[in-house]
């Protein structure tokens, strides 16, 4: 393949994943998808973990964190939490498989978000795994 080719079909790849909000990152030797995202009061970011993973994540950080858990329910693709926390904040986890390494965990703390205290708990997340 010559090069003007490949350069045109990288500049291709690299738009369609600006465009879907997917910035590419180099992690290591491989190549991820990284970053907050912050939109209407909801944090997500995707996680290097399966949904199961994530889930037990997530569960043990609102267990740590004493979280009264209202609502919660799971499949092999999907799991959802919504908690309140000890000062009465009502907290909402929604994960979602993107690819079998790769998890979407959004998180909207309280009724108008707080992107603070949502990267909190996705840090305490990620170090559960």
């Amino acid at each position: 393949m010559n090069t003007t080719l490949r350069i045109a079909l990288m500049i291709g790849a690299g738009a369609s994943l600006w465009a879907a909000g997917c910035i590419p990152v180099a992690v290591g030797a491989g190549m991820g998808v990284a970053g907050y995202q912050y939109n209407q009061g909801e944090l997500e970011y995707s996680i290097y973990a399966n949904v199961d993973k994530s889930r037990r994540a997530a569960g043990d950080v609102i267990k740590h964190n004493q979280w009264d858990v209202k609502e919660q329910h799971s499949d092999y693709t999907s799991a959802f939490y919504r908690c309140i926390t000890k000062d009465g904040t009502q907290v909402k986890v929604d994960i979602s498989r993107r690819s079998p390494d790769f998890t979407r965990v959004a998180v909207r703390y309280g009724v108008f978000g707080d992107e603070t205290e949502s990267k909190r708990f996705i840090e305490q997340v990620k170090a559960q795994l």
